[in-house]
């Protein structure tokens, strides 16, 4: 029977009192205090629905336990899978643990207000003059932020990767100090002069999840 993981995590093996997408039973299969949480991969749909109810349970195990979040829809084709999982990769896993526990992920993303692009242009010179404004303009948003950086553990950033956002950023923040970097947050946006900032979470930090659960 195939399996929906949902996350690795420093926990027993055994049934678990979390529950899965439609409130299916959810078992820990590992060994040495290393654990794969996964619940039956019944036919799922990536509805709303679906991934809100997965989203959540990956929540809950994570209020209880050090875990590493599975992407949605990984699956393992049986147990014995999870232990194998489990023993290759004992050292990635634990320390991609390491890097997360007690920390969330929270998503900066800048949008232009002020500042518009060069219009398209037939030929490639003033294509690539507007491509290269339109960088420097994003240079100088990402460098105004970069001091959000000093309140996280962990950070990956772009800068524009989107026409109308010149900045995403994605940021491993302690629990305890969400609140501050939010408030940074809005005090960098009021500061900014091309572009409006908004800050998501927090959420599972699947983007620091390298290499590990999936």
């Amino acid at each position: 029977m195939s399996l929906l993981l949902y996350g690795i995590g420093r926990l027993e093996g055994g049934p678990l009192e979390a529950t899965g997408i439609g409130g299916g039973a959810l078992t820990a299969i590992g060994e040495r205090g290393l654990a794969a949480v996964v619940g039956e991969a019944v036919p799922v749909r990536a509805t709303e629905q679906t991934v809100w109810e997965y989203e959540t349970a990956v929540e809950r195990l994570m209020a209880d336990h050090p875990v590493l979040p599975a992407r949605f829809g990984s699956e393992l084709p049986d147990a014995s899978d999870a232990i194998t999982l489990i023993r290759d990769r004992r050292d990635q896993l634990a320390a991609a643990l390491d890097l997360v526990t007690g920390a969330v992920e929270l998503a900066v993303r800048a949008v232009w207000t002020s500042y518009q692009s060069r219009p398209p242009a037939d030929n490639g010179t003033s294509y690539m003059l507007g491509r290269l404004e339109a960088q420097r303009h994003a240079q100088e948003i990402a460098a105004t932020l970069e001091a959000l950086g000093a309140l996280a553990r962990a950070r990956r950033v772009r800068t524009l990767p989107r026409p109308d956002a010149p900045f995403l950023g994605a940021y491993l923040v302690e629990r305890s100090g969400v609140d501050r970097f939010v408030a940074a947050t809005r005090k960098l946006d009021r500061i900014l002069e091309q572009a409006a900032l908004s800050c998501t979470g927090p959420w599972p930090p699947y983007t620091f999840v390298q290499g590990g659960a999936a």
